[in-house]
């Protein structure tokens, strides 16, 4: 009986072991694209964390990491912060994380992995296409801003992973290049500590414990770091197409399984 539960115990460390492995890896993997492309901590790491955990375990383990990795980078770029044109999105953004938070807590798994799917997929196409994006009149703050904060936000709340539609919404103002990164990390980086608050007040932090959360955002900003330095190595467009179809063939994935 003894030799039964210590092979149990074993197996369970071991476990535990690989999912910290899988964690740390992940994020610092998000980590490196968002410093080397501007985006793609939360998108990234959730979606090669889903493929080895439950989608609302994913979400969770994160949280710290995209946040980390946020403030890290406004930190780097705040010489060229302004508020200009993006102020009304903020609100909209916090009103907007509950309700992400509430639909990860109560959405049954494969709806989860549906709505995952589509969010990458989203994702990916945006990044290929990407100055294609841009607009010649830029969207107004108010009238389109403010769904684009609100959507953002419920894709934070429940996955990490508002970046589209404020990418979408920065991109049309035609910002200088680091007035938008800048400006993009800020309004991520609101909508993740609203996503922290309302994850703990509903107790959705028990799967993950806080050493295996700080090990994670640790790894990110080296990550981040990382790709900072190599952002004058790579051929952007070569970079940003490969990070487009991960994202668009794990999609396909995710889509493919909540259908069976």
């Amino acid at each position: 009986m003894g030799y039964i539960v210590g092979i149990a115990l074993i197996g369970s460390v071991k476990r535990s072991d690989m999912n910290l492995l899988v964690i740390v890896a992940a994020c610092f993997t998000g980590g490196l694209v968002q410093g080397s492309a501007g985006f793609g901590i939360g998108l990234v790491s959730i979606a090669i964390l889903s493929l080895f955990m439950p989608v609302r375990e994913a979400a969770i383990a994160n949280v710290l990491a995209a946040l980390c990795v946020n403030l890290f980078m406004v930190f780097r770029l705040r010489s060229y912060f302004s508020l200009a044109r993006i102020g009304p999105v903020v609100p909209a953004i916090i009103a907007g994380v509950p309700i992400g938070v509430f639909v990860l807590a109560n959405a049954k798994p494969a709806i989860l992995t549906c709505l995952l799917g589509g969010t990458l997929m989203v994702s990916g196409i945006q990044a290929l296409l990407g100055d294609r994006m841009r607009l010649r009149v830029p969207w107004h703050p108010i009238y389109i801003g403010i769904p684009c904060g609100l959507f953002s936000g419920a894709l934070s709340g429940a996955y990490g992973t508002g970046g589209p539609p404020i990418v979408a919404y920065v991109l049309s103002q035609r910002f200088e290049r680091r007035h938008y990164a800048v400006a993009v990390q800020l309004l991520l980086a609101i909508a993740g500590t609203i996503r922290i608050i309302e994850i703990a007040r509903n107790g959705m932090f028990h799967g993950q414990s806080a050493a295996t959360l700080s090990a994670a955002a640790l790894s990110a900003v080296a990550g981040s770091s990382i790709g900072i330095l190599l952002l004058h190595r790579l051929s952007d467009q070569t970079f940003r197409r490969a990070i487009a179809w991960f994202l668009i063939l794990v999609a396909a994935w995710y889509l493919w399984k909540a259908m069976m």
